[in-house]
């Protein structure tokens, strides 16, 4: 749940090389090289791996998607499961599912899902410690994502603190 301490368990998404073609429509400023970023992925996978992390490599497929190897982004995990996020980015909002697909064949339940009109994405999100999380407002995330991260966690004993970006 914090982004502190030893990594023991990791999610990670691999490139899908055809979805890699999309990259304009999504905003990258440059054509990646499909056999690099492979190349990369591998090697970050064994890293974690070497360092004592249990890699859970994602399979469900989001066709079309090159952000869909950003795996933080879709979802919030916490120590007793996931809270699925909508991202603010309307073509990343096939992702939330095929992540829940994957930490759920993984034994990480799916606690919640952000609902219509929230958006949040994991790069807005920061555990501060094990009781506080930042919530940064803007783009991708609105302050209606923001009242229902704090919703879902407050009951948990999780204080939410909001910030515009």
């Amino acid at each position: 749940m914090n982004g502190y301490g030893v990594l023991r368990r990791v999610y990670v998404r691999p490139p899908d090389t055809r979805s890699l073609a999309s990259w304009e429509a999504f905003g990258w400023h440059h054509a990646p090289d499909p056999r690099s970023i492979g190349r990369e992925h591998l090697a970050f996978r064994e890293q974690l791996a070497d360092a004592g992390a249990e890699v859970i490599t994602g399979a469900t497929p989001v066709p079309g998607d090159p952000d869909a190897i950003y795996a933080y982004d879709p979802v919030l995990v916490l120590d007793d499961g996931a809270i699925m996020l909508r991202p603010g980015k309307v073509k990343r909002r096939s992702e939330p599912r095929a992540v829940a697909r994957d930490l759920e064949a993984s034994g990480v339940p799916v606690l919640a899902a952000l609902e219509p009109p929230a958006t949040a994405e994991g790069g807005d999100l920061v555990f501060l410690d094990d009781v506080t999380l930042l919530v940064g407002v803007g783009y991708r995330t609105n302050a209606a994502g923001a009242e229902q991260l704090a919703s879902l966690l407050e009951p948990r004993g999780i204080t939410v603190h909001r910030f515009d970006l």
